[in-house]
């Protein structure tokens, strides 16, 4: 069973379980009191009005609950202090006075107390079994959500309905399924977790699961495409059982024998031997370049592929917080890492080179390994887990001198282990070098800086190639300002860009993207953007070709009364005031923008009206 955990004594932890199910679940009761407090009634106001307010309130976690659960009864507080404890409950990232604090602070809005003498807040019971990540913290009140949808659902089956659910393991397990999660929520394996220890692991990474089943049972991962959670759950539960029919009264943990003990799959018995796992595998392809025009979100892309190729299907369901957290996370782990090619960039800085040290006075040099050589040691050393370098802006450097020799290595079947595999000798160390399979590039290009037609013949070859353009129907969903319809302003600029210029110089979406995480964007947050953003992108690609900017704005053909976002600086009193009546050359226009203009909505609808 799931019951050991190193490191940790949960009995007291799996007793406070036993006691929420039966008591909570099972029955209405409270877990602190003989109060009825997990009613129907109470789970279904709780719930709603803890969706309708899900914005109110500033501050972090618990100053916004606040606000969220204004005016709820002192049964239905004492529920959301109760489900609050239960989410905290196995954490062992949180000392056992934090978790106490938190249902301290939400009983007393309802004037109610904490029995710190209780088991239920012993250190035992509250000392934890797993670190779930940040993710789970800093979305807790996505978790908080779901658990509320979980008891929601629950209190609306008949006795018998809930009883049966609540009995058997692969049906609860099969049950939450149905609930919805809104992404994916890590709770799922928590309560399960936590209520049948016998049958489910303390695994709450989807990712994690995947890979132990991958180690243990030598699972291929396109297996996992068409896998339920239950069924996941299940194959770790064989891989379990085989390990303690082989090794009686030896405890087991997936994460105390996750390499050292290969567990289930170095059985003697032939019975329980099994294929050693593959290597590691992804849907996405070794090398690719995301090109596009700019402001079309190339380096969020590459951010979310190198999630999705390090967590594999999970990572999907991660909304953008939980994604970057997450990116954050693996590249702290040194599973990914980012780089920004510019002129100056060198073969030295990318794979080794010389650098100078003053030791005692003297100057020696020393080999240093850049930044590629580094993430190849790395994913080489772990080959059943993904690693990505992402390249910001490869078409900025001189990729030839970049990679040097490397470039050949790149392929698929030039990579270690491949069926052509090829290694060389580093120029400074000379030490063997090859590529491992495992290791993913992910660069992004600006095609407004340079096209393909004029990237290195070598790196086109070996990459692919994925074009991200801009996609103004993202902007449809923002609310409009004093009536400006934001992605038909876009699209038609483009549009315009496209004939008068080329596609490679259309404008991003992203640009616009800041209206949407404002609560009431006005014509001065879009003003703002086209004054340092748009304006000077549009000046830099037509190069004071005054009259196809103004083209692109529909300057040239503003209706009477709608001011042009461009106007000239001087009339022509003014000119001939300013060079004298005898002047002989052409009239030269002078062309200023119009900041009256950009305050003003009908000059942003005239664009595409």
């Amino acid at each position: 069973m799931a019951r050991y955990c190193p490191g940790f004594e949960t009995d007291s932890m799996f007793e406070v379980a036993k006691a929420i199910k039966d008591r909570c679940f099972r029955e209405d009761l409270s877990i602190f009191s003989d109060e009825k407090v997990w009613t129907k009634d109470n789970a279904r106001s709780l719930l709603d009005l803890y969706t309708n307010n899900i914005d109110k309130g500033e501050g972090g976690y618990l100053e916004k609950m606040e606000s969220q659960i204004e005016g709820t009864s002192p049964e239905q507080c004492q529920l959301m202090a109760e489900m609050n404890y239960l989410l905290v409950l196995p954490q062992s990232n949180i000392s056992s006075g934090k978790k106490i604090e938190i249902v301290e602070t939400i009983l007393k809005w309802c004037g109610k107390s904490v029995d710190r003498d209780a088991v239920w807040f012993s250190d035992d019971a509250l000392q934890g079994a797993f670190n779930p990540g940040l993710a789970y913290n800093t979305q807790r009140w996505r978790e908080l959500l779901y658990l509320m949808r979980i008891v929601a659902a629950l209190k609306s089956l008949t006795t018998e309905k809930r009883e049966a659910i609540l009995s058997e393991p692969w049906g609860f397990s099969n049950w939450l399924i149905e609930i919805d999660q809104e992404g994916y929520r890590q709770f799922q394996h928590v309560i399960k977790f936590l209520f049948f220890p016998e049958s489910f692991e303390r695994v709450v990474s989807l990712a994690h699961k995947r890979d132990f089943v991958a180690r243990h049972l030598g699972i291929a991962a396109p297996e996992f495409s068409d896998m339920t959670e239950t069924e996941l759950d299940m194959y770790l539960l064989k891989a379990r059982e085989q390990y303690e029919k082989a090794h009686p009264g030896v405890p087991f943990d997936f994460y105390e024998h996750g390499d050292a003990e290969r567990a289930a799959v170095e059985e003697q018995d032939a019975e329980y031997a099994v294929e050693a796992p593959p290597g590691f595998q992804s849907e996405y392809s070794l090398n690719v370049i995301l090109y596009g025009p700019p402001g079309t979100g190339k380096t969020h892309h590459a951010l979310r592929r190198a999630v999705r190729i390090a967590d594999g299907e999970a990572a999907k369901e991660l909304d953008k917080h939980q994604l970057k957290s997450r990116y954050d996370a693996l590249v702290e782990d040194g599973r990914v890492a980012f780089v920004t090619f510019h002129q100056s960039f060198s073969y030295e800085d990318f794979v080794e080179g010389l650098k100078a040290k003053t030791v005692d006075n003297t100057i020696r040099y020393f080999i240093d390994k850049g930044i590629f050589q580094n993430i190849a040691e790395k994913a080489q050393a772990d080959p059943k887990n993904g690693y990505v370098l992402i390249i910001d802006e490869i078409n900025r450097g001189n990729v030839s001198s970049i990679f040097g020799e490397l470039i050949t290595l790149l392929e698929p079947s030039k990579r270690e282990d491949a069926s052509d595999a090829v290694s060389v000798i580093l120029p400074y160390s000379k030490k063997p070098f090859s590529v491992p399979s495992n290791l993913y590039l992910i660069g992004t290009m600006n095609t407004a800086d340079r096209s393909l037609v004029h990237l290195d013949t070598a790196l086109r070859r070996r990459f692919t190639f994925e074009e991200v353009l801009p996609k103004p129907s993202v902007l449809e969903a923002l609310p409009k300002i004093e009536g400006i319809d934001i992605a038909k302003l876009l699209n038609t600029i483009n549009q315009r860009i496209a004939v008068v210029y080329d596609r490679d110089h259309t404008i991003g979406h992203s640009y616009f993207m800041p209206l949407g995480d404002m609560k009431e964007p006005k014509i001065s947050d879009l003003a703002a953007i086209f004054q340092n953003q748009i304006l000077p992108l549009l000046e830099e690609y037509f190069f004071e070709d005054w009259q196809r900017i103004r083209q692109v704005l529909a300057d040239d053909r503003k209706p009477q009364g709608v001011l042009p976002i461009y106007s000239q600086a001087m009339s022509d009193q003014d000119f001939y005031r300013l060079m004298g009546d005898d002047w002989q050359g052409a009239r030269s226009i002078v062309w200023e923008r119009n900041h009256q203009a950009l305050a003003s909505p009908e000059t942003y609808k005239s664009i595409y009206e």
